[in-house]
């Protein structure tokens, strides 16, 4: 069993990692839950989101669950997901509403509901501590009424490149029925309406909606349960950044951790947008987002 497993019907020191969607998340909760303490919800929970057994799963093939390899035997293997059934099950809808949720407004017996289903997965891992990502509406208020122990990572990217890459996923069509978030803002409308409804206008938006939405709900907690993480940064120097989260989060960093790290490839896909995106797009796209990103530290 891991060291510390949970016993009780409470969560401590789960990590949380929050952005917007299309901004390195996925690739940093894959390293971070490499780590031998760390517990997650995997691919088989998503597809049965009221079975935590399965979570046994992840436990048994540890040693095969953790690298950047998905091909041929290995994509039957658990995998690290966000797993938005398993909260959207558990919460009867609750926490996929398109709004906000405020302190204190998810009714006790939903919170309850959750956070027994997130010791029940960290029982069958055998595990000790939560690692949960989330990408869209922060959900802070929430997941800190879950565990107030918790620690919190926003991972940042560079807005453009997430522009881009909204534009070439088919999931996103790049018109209003793609804007998930919440009634859109007046002014939104008006800047969208006036660009012709052009999609990267609209992708620009987004990231701009929810970075804001996003540290709205972080600068609630104590900072020092908070970290930013810039993606940029993070692929150029990936081992020293998870080094970093691991001090915020008061994890161990062992040598069998830095193995399961070794097995990943990255890639900086950053600078795409500068060849796939119009001049156009990138004058419009800067127009709107310049002071955020300056704000963030990128070049504009």
């Amino acid at each position: 069993m891991g060291q510390g497993l949970v016993t009780d019907r409470s969560l401590k020191n789960s990590l949380f990692i929050l952005g917007t969607g299309r901004s390195g998340t996925t690739i940093v909760f894959r390293m971070l839950a490499s780590h031998p303490e760390l517990g997650w919800f995997s691919n088989y929970e998503e597809r049965f989101p009221r079975v935590p057994q399965f979570a046994l799963a992840s436990r048994l093939l540890e040693p095969f669950c953790h690298g950047g390899s998905r091909s041929g035997a290995a994509r039957a293997l658990p995998v690290p997901k966000e797993a938005l059934a398993i909260p959207r099950t558990m919460t009867e809808g609750w926490f996929v509403r398109h709004d906000q949720i405020g302190p204190g407004e998810t009714p006790e017996h939903l919170i309850d509901r959750y956070r027994d289903r997130a010791i029940a997965t960290l029982r069958w891992q055998g595990k000790s501590r939560l690692l949960h990502k989330h990408t869209g509406f922060a959900r802070v208020a929430f997941l800190d009424e879950v565990d107030p122990t918790g620690r919190f990572l926003h991972v940042i990217r560079d807005g453009r490149a997430v522009v881009d890459s909204l534009l070439r996923v088919p999931w996103w069509s790049g018109k209003l029925d793609s804007w998930w978030w919440g009634e859109m803002p007046d002014d939104y409308a008006e800047i969208f309406h006036q660009s012709g409804e052009e999609p990267a206008v609209l992708a620009a938006l987004v990231w701009l909606r929810l970075t804001a939405l996003i540290e709205e709900e972080l600068a609630t907690l104590d900072g020092q349960r908070v970290m930013a993480l810039r993606y940029d940064h993070f692929v150029a120097s990936p081992r020293e950044t998870l080094a970093s989260v691991c001090r915020h989060a008061g994890l161990e960093w062992s040598d069998r951790f830095a193995a399961r790290l070794d097995r990943f490839t990255l890639r900086d896909g950053d600078d795409g947008w500068q060849r796939r995106l119009s001049r156009a797009q990138i004058e419009a796209v800067e127009r709107l987002l310049g002071d955020r990103l300056a704000a963030y530290g990128f070049r504009v």
